[in-house]
């Protein structure tokens, strides 16, 4: 039941993202529910796509987008992909 619901609140993230791709708070919201379904390799792959497709970002924009990133890394224990972040 509840899965339904956390399918619902991703589908209409991505809908407010694609009308909004200006908003970080949105793909912000897009990541954090694609890290509650367990899958942090497509919030990762989500924020990347917003930081390429959607800027010039703001510094601190960039930079929450970037942290998102780089927890959702950590927490799927992603440490090479993490590093080679950290190394950019």
């Amino acid at each position: 039941r509840s899965l339904g619901r956390e399918v619902e609140a991703l589908a209409a993230a991505r809908a407010l993202a694609a009308a909004l791709p200006e908003r970080v708070d949105v793909w912000a919201q897009v990541a954090h529910l694609l890290e509650a379904a367990d899958d942090r390799e497509a919030a990762v792959a989500v924020l990347d796509e917003a930081l390429a497709r959607h800027g010039p970002w703001p510094a601190h924009e960039r930079r929450a987008l970037v942290s998102i990133a780089l927890n959702a890394l950590w927490g799927a224990q992603r440490f090479d992909l993490l590093l080679e972040r950290l190394e950019r």
